[in-house]
């Protein structure tokens, strides 16, 4: 999951959550802290997701990149192979090198 979709469940699942509050809790100030402590709740994914791969790649922290599909093939329970993703890595860069070409030709 990247950062991305967790802010998106932050919006899709906030606003059906603080209706909920609002039915039971009458008082502003509670509300306040009731909702307060659920977008501190809703945050904690946000925190402890590690960066996507992709992005790593493109920033070149390959080592870092190779760590993470490491905790995610695990996850999965599914082989990895990394020999395969010196390629991505090239890719990535060349793709990236002709963005910022086509810019500066702009």
């Amino acid at each position: 999951i990247y950062y991305s979709t967790c802010s998106q469940l932050i919006w899709v699942l906030g606003y059906p959550i603080l209706v909920c509050l609002c039915y039971f809790i009458h008082s502003w100030p509670f509300i306040y802290l009731a909702s307060g402590l659920v977008i501190a709740v809703t945050f904690i994914p946000v925190i402890l997701l590690p960066d996507s791969p992709r992005y790593l790649l493109s920033i070149g922290k390959v080592e870092e990149a190779k760590k993470v599909l490491i905790v995610y093939a695990k996850l999965a329970k599914q082989p990895i192979d990394l020999d395969g993703l010196n390629l991505v890595v090239g890719d990535i860069a060349s793709e990236d090198e002709r963005s910022i070409t086509a810019e500066l030709q702009s």
